[in-house]
């Protein structure tokens, strides 16, 4: 009989650790769901690449390259101007020429949006609950051939997305790319100032590093 009531009693004690652990875990998944869900809904409904708006910007394109000794081999820099109208690109002026093929203006606007992929989101345990939310993201375990993981900063007042760091490699870890986008909200508008990308290829001769920044300046909204 002690025996029955010993193994009742464990078994009882087990159920009530377990349960709190559960509603824990799913408070804690409405809670980013519900962070998420808002701040994807201001991006896309804010973000001024998503609008038909007319304006134009200019933007800086800066390259380095170095060698496999990991010493700087190139430096360009090129200007771009650019006009949006009706959500579409209206034209493109090269204000100062680049000199490498690689220097281009980046092939899209639109930044790696974290909750639009399969990834698997956390919060910090030493969020202090100030303004600024930072949320973790990974990839699933089973998706090891583009393992990708970083972070994102939102807004807690207005759910706006401000910064967002990626980073992925490929399976055997020799190609490794970095994503920084940088993001300012005026009048309600959400439109990016900062767009970062670091490369590292590991080869028999040793490393190399290639970095290319892109800087947003100079927005004009036209009025209609």
């Amino acid at each position: 009989m002690n025996n029955f009531w010993r193994k009742r009693t464990f078994l009882l004690i087990a159920i009530c650790l377990l349960f709190p652990l559960s509603g824990s875990s799913q408070e804690s998944n409405a809670t980013m769901q519900f962070y998420l869900d808002n701040a994807s809904y201001v991006f896309n409904q804010n973000y001024l690449f998503n609008s038909t708006a007319s304006f134009s910007f200019e933007l800086r394109s800066i390259y380095h390259e170095t060698d496999y000794r990991g010493e700087i081999k190139k430096i360009d820099t090129a200007v771009y101007l650019f006009h949006f109208a009706d959500g579409k690109l209206d034209s493109m002026n090269v204000i100062d020429s680049t000199s490498m093929d690689k220097n281009t203006p980046p092939d899209s606007s639109m930044p790696f949006l974290p909750w639009n992929d399969s990834l698997n989101f956390y919060f910090y345990p030493n969020d202090t609950g100030a303004g600024r939310l930072a949320v973790g993201f990974e990839s699933p375990v089973e998706d090891s051939i583009r393992a990708r993981s970083g972070f994102m900063n939102i807004n807690r007042e207005d759910f706006s997305l401000e910064t967002v760091f990626l980073h992925r490699r490929d399976e055997e870890g020799i190609n490794r790319q970095s994503f920084d986008y940088y993001f300012e909200r005026v009048d309600n508008v959400i439109r990016p100032t900062r767009f970062e990308t670091y490369s590292l290829k590991i080869a028999i001769l040793g490393r190399q590093y290639t970095r290319h920044i892109y800087e947003f300046f100079d927005y004009k909204l036209e009025t209609r």
